[in-house]
């Protein structure tokens, strides 16, 4: 009996030993596994690292290929007249200047009681490179730039931030969703854009780069540079479901044509006509335009019309000339004045 016992006992032993070893190999296959498949997946990741790094490196030569060659397009490239020597920089116009005026009359095509308290022209060569790259490549696919003057508002978005940019300048990336979907839009009058305006910072807020202080009544656009190429016009009051479909776009449709996308989408809103473009660098900020509305400030307009700048100007060049002494003379010259700056509107 007592034999059979010890059997008995040795056995469960024998079971419980094996079992335990068992148990032991199985945990020792399937750590083996694990830690098999964990280098498998870093030799995995460090060939993607790998892949990445050489990716980054071109990319890197990329850009500075990209960059040498913009600076030799630059080189060959012609600049707009009335750019300074300066090629970087923001330069006010001077209301003596016809420039000032073309840009005061179509400010107030469409608000006949705005007057320009500041004049920036933006010269970027970084972003006129850029900008004539896309106008020369339309010409080159055949396809007419049908370049235009057009209105910019940016919000609540310094335009320090696109005139100041050495990329893309007008960006997609600060569009938000509108009538026609998230694009870049621009307007055919100045009252539409106004409502867009931007509040440049007064005397109790931060300077705003490369620009002075301004007035509480004061707001800011652009006045761009755009280039259509062929466009297509979609009436989004046609229907709710065309209005439904304009708020959706992303791109603009296809030309059953040509089987190409048209380049530009244009509407029509609150009595403009607007243009909505779905890249970057088909437009140049060509000017900040700093304008009041109401009653002519003399402090800040310095002349009402383009005739009396004109005068003013001929009497400045006048004054400032050599003159030869006359022969006998008694008394002096009375001085010149500029009276038109103490006219009012």
């Amino acid at each position: 009996l007592w034999g059979t016992l010890l059997i008995v006992v040795i056995s469960i032993l024998f079971i419980i030993i094996a079992l335990k070893y068992w148990r032991s190999r199985q945990k020792k296959t399937r750590l083996k596994a694990n830690i098999d498949e964990m280098q498998k997946k870093i030799n995995a990741m460090q060939n993607i690292d790998n892949e990445l790094y050489d990716l980054d490196q071109q990319v890197e030569k990329a850009k500075r290929k990209q960059a040498s060659l913009l600076l030799k397009r630059a080189d060959l490239q012609e600049i707009p007249s009335t750019w300074t020597e300066v090629e970087d920089a923001l330069v006010e116009v001077n209301p003596h200047d016809e420039e000032y005026w073309d840009i005061h009359d179509k400010l107030r095509e469409s608000m006949g009681t705005a007057w320009i308290s500041k004049l920036w022209r933006v010269q970027n060569m970084s972003l006129w490179t850029y900008y004539s790259f896309h106008k020369d490549r339309l010409t080159r696919n055949g396809i007419n730039h049908n370049e235009r003057l057009v209105w910019h508002g940016t919000s609540s978005l310094d335009p320090s931030i696109i005139y100041n940019d050495q990329q893309d300048g007008f960006m997609m990336q600060f569009s938000n969703k509108g009538l026609w979907g998230r694009g870049i839009y621009f307007a055919d009058e100045s009252v539409y854009s106004d409502k867009y305006s931007y509040k440049p910072p007064t005397s109790d807020m931060p300077l705003t780069a490369g620009r002075c202080e301004g007035e509480e009544d004061e707001r800011e656009m652009f006045l761009a540079k755009l280039l259509v190429g062929n466009m297509i016009f979609i009436d989004r009051d046609e229907s709710p479901e065309k209005a439904s479909e304009c708020r959706k776009l992303t791109v603009p449709p296809t030309d059953a044509s040509t089987g190409l996308k048209y380049n530009t989408v244009r509407g029509e809103t609150s009595g403009s006509q607007v243009w909505i473009v779905y890249e970057n660098g088909r437009a140049y900020p060509d000017y900040v335009v700093r304008y009041y509305k109401g009653r002519r400030d003399i402090n800040r307009t310095l002349y009402k019309t383009r005739n009396e700048a004109t005068r003013s100007k001929k009497r400045k060049q006048k004054s400032s000339s050599p003159k030869s002494s006359p022969k006998s003379s008694s008394h002096k010259s009375d001085p010149i004045v500029d009276v038109e700056q103490g006219l009012s509107s």
